[in-house]
């Protein structure tokens, strides 16, 4: 059969009881960061506020709404939604969070930015005009500082949010227990439950592509040859979180600004550039067992390189409900996938290992 290349999603994680939904960074956030929380939520909400009816934007915000008619009243006793019912919209705000990365650039599209750089170009204008020189940066700084001071202050917040992304990864991990630790604490009648994958699964000989940060399957199935695509738990390979939107086409008119939208713009064709000696490695592969993933739009890039490489192998297309099911058919009509099997995890779950144990947190 040969070997198998998987490519694991945040379903998976989920389905371990992991909480790593991105509503779940921001319950962590508001517990851990408040700062952060609110100065990031009044960005993303002012900004969506200002830009919704904008003709740039319009199509990709209008996602927003849709996913506002979706909030029931059984959201709205979540925690996560209960926790922005400070902000004037709430709605949009949990709706924004669902699909967070989709929407971080929001942070830093500031109408406040923006007006502030037609101020400092109208400055240069009539500095040019009388025959002042050449006139830098600094010298419209000496002149015009506020734009500078709120940049200064969008700067120290992605700081801020890298680095609560970091530590809210370690705080994930660190509730992922070790397989030997349940093992030697299995009970019948344990308090805790878990749904495993049965034993061999995964071997050494399968390639694991993992979307995930977490250490799910290294620490529950003990596999140490996973490549974490996005990054993960590690100063080396930190976490890349952020939007998928053409920076080109956004039209920024800061460089400054640019800067700072870049450091949260995922370039696929670069993060796959980037890893071409992992993806030359692939050989051999008999079976694509593709398992937690959600099909979104923004992660169709690898399965088109990866049918690219592999055009004739059989995929095994797991999904979870019948959106799921929809985008994954969209997959494969777009991509061009020849060979394929579409398999519900509620009707055919792979997660068949039920454990009880009693392990203190």
């Amino acid at each position: 059969m040969g070997k198998r290349l998987f490519l694991i999603g945040n379903g998976f994680d989920l389905a371990h009881k992991l909480p790593t939904r991105y509503l779940d960074l921001l319950k962590w956030l508001y517990e851990n960061d408040k700062s952060t929380f609110n100065n990031l939520n009044k960005l993303l909400l002012g900004n969506y506020d200002k830009k919704r009816d904008s003709r740039r934007y319009k199509e990709s915000l209008s996602k927003i709404e849709d996913s506002i008619q979706g909030i029931d009243e059984d959201t709205e006793k979540e925690k996560g939604f209960k926790i922005l019912k400070s902000f004037e919209d709430p709605y949009a705000l949990y709706a924004i969070w669902q699909s967070l990365e989709d929407y971080l650039y929001l942070v830093f599209l500031d109408e406040e930015i923006e007006n502030a750089f037609l101020e400092r170009e109208s400055i240069r204008q009539t500095l040019e005009d009388e025959e002042y020189g050449q006139v830098t940066e600094e010298d419209i700084d000496v002149i015009y500082r506020p734009e500078q001071e709120h940049l200064d202050k969008l700067t120290k917040l992605a700081e801020n949010f890298k680095y609560d992304l970091e530590h809210w990864v370690d705080t994930v991990n660190d509730k992922i227990p070790w397989i030997y630790d349940i093992m030697e604490n299995k009970n019948e009648h344990g308090k805790k439950k878990l749904a495993l994958l049965p034993d061999n699964y995964f071997t050494e000989d399968d390639y694991i592509i993992n979307f995930n940060y977490s250490n799910t399957i290294e620490k529950l199935y003990l596999m140490d040859n996973v490549f974490h695509i996005h990054g993960k738990d590690d100063y080396y390979n930190p976490p890349i979180m952020g939007h998928t939107d053409s920076i080109s086409q956004m039209g920024i008119y800061d460089e400054r600004t640019l800067v700072l939208v870049d450091e949260f713009y995922k370039d696929f064709n670069s993060i796959i550039e980037s890893n071409n000696d992992y993806f030359s490695k692939i050989n051999n592969v008999g079976e694509i067992v593709v398992l937690g993933m959600g099909y979104t739009e923004t992660d169709e890039i690898y399965f088109k390189k990866i049918n690219k490489m592999l055009p004739t192998v059989k995929w095994k297309l797991y999904y979870y409900s019948d959106e799921d099911l929809r985008k994954a058919k969209g997959y494969v009509d777009d991509i061009g996938i020849e060979s394929y099997d579409y398999i519900s995890l509620k009707e055919d779950s792979p997660y068949t290992n039920i454990v009880r144990y009693d392990l203190d947190d």
